[in-house]
């Protein structure tokens, strides 16, 4: 569209300066990309973590020691209580890939505290009973993991229930780390009655 309007002029002198005219109201930066918006840092976080364009942006990974689900962690981790077993599920509703352990934990509040349930056994993130959980999982931006169920129970808790007890009704919540133990997980809290 320029060059049929700059053809358009006829004498060479009024397209030169048509074209400079274009320019200098561009600023010459009309081809240029706009500078990143700049760094924020979430409050609390100790130098160079908690940085993220974005906290409130799940697509944004906030990078802290310990992360909420749903506070723009990068990761949502939900168990969803139904039919005697509580459903897990994982997603990585962040823009990078994500690295986790494959050992889940499995907390319950008490007097508004968060503490690990003792007796609970292994409860690993792999696709199903039959197979071995992989030391580490990574998901792609998008990907979600729907690991076998936890029972409900002490003792023997993925899969089989040979010697198992059921807990106490109450608030429990599930909990993974990255594979480089920097990051700490925690899932949206579900209620076992």
């Amino acid at each position: 569209m320029l060059r049929a309007m700059l053809s358009s002029i006829r004498h060479p002198l009024a397209a030169l300066s048509c074209l400079l005219v274009l320019v200098a109201a561009c600023g010459g930066g009309c081809n240029k990309t706009p500078p990143p918006a700049p760094e924020r840092t979430t409050p609390g976080a100790p130098e160079g973590e908690g940085r993220a364009r974005d906290p409130s942006d799940p697509g944004t990974p906030t990078v802290t020691e310990t992360t909420t689900a749903g506070e723009g962690g990068g990761v949502a981790l939900h168990g969803d209580p139904g039919s005697g077993q509580i459903a897990l599920r994982l997603a990585n509703t962040g823009t990078a890939r994500v690295a986790l352990a494959a050992a889940v934990e499995v907390e319950q509040e008490r007097d508004g505290q968060w503490a690990g349930v003792p007796g609970v056994g292994t409860i690993t993130l792999r696709p199903s009973c039959e197979a071995q959980a992989p030391a580490c999982t990574t998901l792609a931006p998008g990907a979600e993991l729907f690991p076998p169920a936890w029972l409900g129970t002490t003792g023997d808790s993925q899969c089989a229930c040979d010697r198992c007890a059921p807990v106490a009704h109450g608030r429990y919540r599930f909990v993974v780390h990255s594979c480089d133990g920097a990051r700490r997980i925690a899932g949206e809290p579900f209620t076992l009655e």
